[in-house]
């Protein structure tokens, strides 16, 4: 999913979260229940979808190719006896037919592999019972016949895959679309709430907002809470020692200090680190200072999250 999406899903996953924990000031509003259920519905149908959009298709080709290599050994063998039994008859129109290398067959388009080894096969059951003696029977035919039925199984299922992987981004893009009703009906009723819960009107006001995480990378998210009470904790300071990128290696320091505070919702992320094992260190007035670890993998955002003591 692209960056812009997985910000506009963070947002709705957070908007819904704010929701959830203030239910008690909104549960009497017949029209704030249908929408807060609709955006629940869309969300879970946008991740849903999203698994099978980032499904690896790597596998499927990996199957499909061992497929492709499991019939060319069977071919070869038949391929071998055919060879030499057109050689000791003089059958150059068989041996034509039937003389392809490992390499022919490896570099051919998928169908045609398939194609050439039917011949192979065709050709090899048509003289059965005469290759015998040169050391292929009906044995290694049957072989071959369920080597090519195999990989013709799979020839189309990276395709198939793709297509799959198409549909769910084309849809992907209509539930995001469709998310944004519900949310414009939550807005509208939330406004009716501004002067008699201000608090629950600027936490939604907050979650609402579509923060951009950056182009990508490697990092780390998560959220900071009132050990006690649960409660999401604002304003906390997150700091992590990260090594310095290569161009900077003259620096004076071999680290430099990254930091970033939570937003209402206790909720913060950081961007652009190397992979690699890390100390967070969470601090906020009238709380203990809280270190977590937490191991970032190249490529991917790692999830880092707190509860913190208020000091005695």
């Amino acid at each position: 999913m692209k960056d812009h999406l997985e910000d506009k899903l963070n947002m709705g996953l957070t908007t819904q979260q704010v929701m959830n924990d203030n239910s008690s000031l909104w549960g009497g509003i017949a029209a704030m229940v249908i929408a807060v259920s609709r955006l629940g519905t869309n969300i879970a149908a946008i991740q849903s979808v999203r698994l099978i959009q980032e499904q690896d298709l790597r596998g499927v080709r990996i199957d499909k190719k061992e497929k492709k290599e499991d019939a060319i050994d069977a071919g070869l063998i038949v391929i071998g006896g055919l060879k030499a039994f057109a050689r000791a008859n003089n059958d150059n129109t068989l041996l034509k037919r039937i003389d392809y290398t490992r390499h022919e067959l490896e570099k051919a388009r998928d169908t045609v592999v398939a194609d050439r080894l039917k011949i192979v096969r065709d050709e090899a059951t048509a003289i059965i019972g005469s290759l015998g003696d040169y050391n292929v029977t009906g044995t290694e035919v049957n072989a071959l016949s369920a080597a090519i039925a195999a990989y013709a199984l799979m020839i189309p299922k990276p395709r198939v895959a793709l297509n799959i992987r198409k549909n769910a981004t084309e849809a992907i893009t209509r539930l995001f679309r469709e998310m944004d009703e519900p949310l414009k009906i939550i807005d509208g009723i939330m406004e009716t709430l501004k002067k008699s819960q201000p608090e629950f009107f600027e936490t939604h006001k907050n979650a609402r907002i579509i923060v951009d995480s950056g182009s990508g990378g490697s990092g780390v998210r998560g959220v900071v809470r009132d050990k006690i009470t649960g409660a999401p904790l604002e304003g906390v300071l997150i700091s992590i020692n990260a090594p310095v990128h290569r161009a900077r290696i003259n620096a004076r320091s071999a680290t430099r200090t990254m930091t970033t505070t939570t937003n209402a919702n206790g909720i913060y992320e950081m961007r652009r680190l190397h992979a690699g094992h890390y100390t967070l260190k969470m601090q906020k007035d009238a709380y203990t200072d809280l270190h977590v670890l937490s191991t970032i993998e190249e490529g991917k955002i790692a999830e880092a999250h707190g509860e913190m003591e208020r000091n005695s």
